[in-house]
């Protein structure tokens, strides 16, 4: 199920998934996380990972800021 910019702003938690994310810009999840730890420069978004973990995270404040600005604004 595909949720909306809205329910993700409301989640109640500071940090993003891949997973969650990935519908909305009709992107594969495993792409963005390969992409966030091999060359996070390349997101048009911010993304954290830690050094020896295969784990990233997304802020929410800076997805959906990245959001309204880039593709909210051009709808």
């Amino acid at each position: 199920m595909k949720v909306t910019i809205e329910e993700l702003k409301n989640n109640g938690k500071d940090f993003l998934t891949a997973a969650q994310i990935a519908p909305l810009l009709e992107w594969d999840p495993q792409y963005i996380r390969e992409t966030a730890r091999r060359a996070p420069d390349k997101l048009p978004f911010p993304v954290l990972t830690r050094p020896g973990s295969s784990r990233i995270q997304i802020p929410k404040k800076g997805f959906t800021d990245w959001w309204e600005r880039e593709v909210s604004a051009n709808k």
